[in-house]
């Protein structure tokens, strides 16, 4: 009698053990297919009253519909993102439809919509 019971146990610590290795298996494969922001940095300016970042770096174009900003002056950042207004390309100016003068001291955020990221913040005066 205690023979079968051993078996049994043995057999669920087995089916355990391959249930661990399963989950692990799954979250590994989750953080290395999940897709990855692109890189972004840039910079401020005023044109004719806006306000116009310029992306000075990146891994490449990030489309009109995947990413958004918060642009602000001040302490206190607006509760809801903006949506993109052009696509963004290192070294080409975009137009926030913010308007801004110059000696301002301005923040803007910009999010990766995809991936959920944001970016450092671009903080200073146009």
């Amino acid at each position: 009698m205690k023979l079968l019971k051993r078996k049994g146990q043995g057999a669920t610590e087995y089916l355990l053990m391959l249930a661990a290795v399963l989950v692990i298996v799954a979250v590994a494969v989750y953080y290395v297919t999940r897709p990855r922001a692109p890189t972004f940095s840039g910079s401020l300016s005023v044109t004719a009253g806006t306000l116009r970042l310029t992306p000075a770096s990146g891994s490449g174009t990030i489309l009109m519909a995947d990413w958004e900003f918060k642009a602000w002056m001040g302490e206190t950042a607006p509760a809801d993102w903006t949506a993109g207004t052009d696509n963004l390309k290192p070294g080409e100016p975009v137009n926030l439809g913010v308007t801004a003068s110059s000696g301002q001291y301005w923040h803007v955020l910009v999010r990766h919509k995809p991936t959920a990221t944001v970016y450092p913040e671009i903080a200073q005066t146009v």
